[in-house]
């Protein structure tokens, strides 16, 4: 897994230097307004405030599950009170929950016409965006009942797999949810971002077009774990740009972007067998509107 992480930042890196090249290559035949006797022909810089949206449901993993409270049963418990407690968080773990997600971003970033090829605009950019999600439906409280009293009964066996959940793959609520019952995570993210164009009107004062974004980055999440945060993304883009004047413009555009947060660690039992554990949040799907201002060098 460790190979695969370094694959998808390779890929990353590949990505922005590809976007980065077809930014400063190419005809550049005007004089930047700003800057004169500096080509900068097909070039703009935007910023941009971005809201986005989702609500969805959580198909759990009931292989994942099972497996989660018979590795529990096999190697740290094997009593009454955790056969009662699995029963409850293996049923719960298998229904569907219902999700929602809110996010605010800063989207900065530059844009590029590829003169050579008609239509054609490249960008690449930063994102930074915070954001929560909120269980509506289905939030494993049952499964936290059945924990605390699983506590009460047998508190030695059932704090030793608390601990041991910070390490291992088990059906054990996180201490935050034990502590807090508001079903609610907080997150930010920093992001490298980058995709394509078609602006078949660029010439217009109204100036809509098509797209693809692809994006890859560091995040935190408000849970405790060890390990590094990373996301990705990738959807298509829906806009329209408005030129005020020769050089200034306006822009709306819509994403529908299918976003991944995962946490990587590596962690060595006692007998001093390193595995690397990936956590990997369920993908979700969410719509974005973006509102920003840009400035063309022509």
């Amino acid at each position: 897994m460790k190979n695969q992480k370094s694959a998808i930042g390779k890929n990353g890196t590949s990505l922005v230097l590809l976007l980065a090249g077809l930014l400063l290559t190419g005809p550049l035949q005007a004089d930047n307004p700003i800057f004169p006797g500096t080509a900068m022909e097909g070039f703009s810089a935007y910023a941009g405030l971005s809201y986005s949206f989702a609500e969805y449901n959580y198909d759990p993993d009931v292989l994942d599950t099972i497996a989660r409270v018979e590795f529990g049963r096999s190697f740290l418990a094997s009593s009454t009170e955790y056969d009662n407690y699995a029963r409850v968080a293996a049923l719960e773990n298998t229904s569907k929950s219902r999700m929602r997600r809110e996010e605010y971003q800063l989207r900065l970033g530059i844009k590029k016409k590829i003169l050579d090829v008609p239509w054609l605009t490249v960008k690449a950019g930063v994102n930074f965006g915070s954001g929560q999600e909120q269980c509506l439906l289905n939030c494993f409280e049952l499964t936290r009942v059945a924990f605390l009293q699983y506590l009460q009964t047998s508190p030695v066996e059932a704090g030793r797999l608390l601990t041991y959940s910070v390490l291992f793959p088990l059906a054990v609520p996180s201490i935050d949810s034990l502590q807090d019952w508001s079903n609610e995570i907080g997150y930010t993210y920093f992001m490298i971002e980058g995709g394509a164009e078609l602006h078949p009107y660029h010439d217009s004062n109204i100036d809509p077009y098509i797209g693809l974004e692809v994006g890859l980055g560091t995040c935190s999440i408000d849970v405790k774990f060890k390990g590094d945060c990373n996301t990705y993304k990738y959807g298509p883009t829906l806009g329209v740009q408005y030129h005020y004047t020769e050089n200034l413009y306006f822009f709306t555009q819509a994403d529908y972007t299918v976003q991944t947060f995962r946490i990587v660690d590596s962690a060595t039992d006692s007998e001093g067998n390193s595995e690397t554990i990936v956590l990997k949040f369920p993908d979700y799907k969410k719509t974005t509107i973006t509102f920003g201002i840009g400035y063309s060098f022509h």
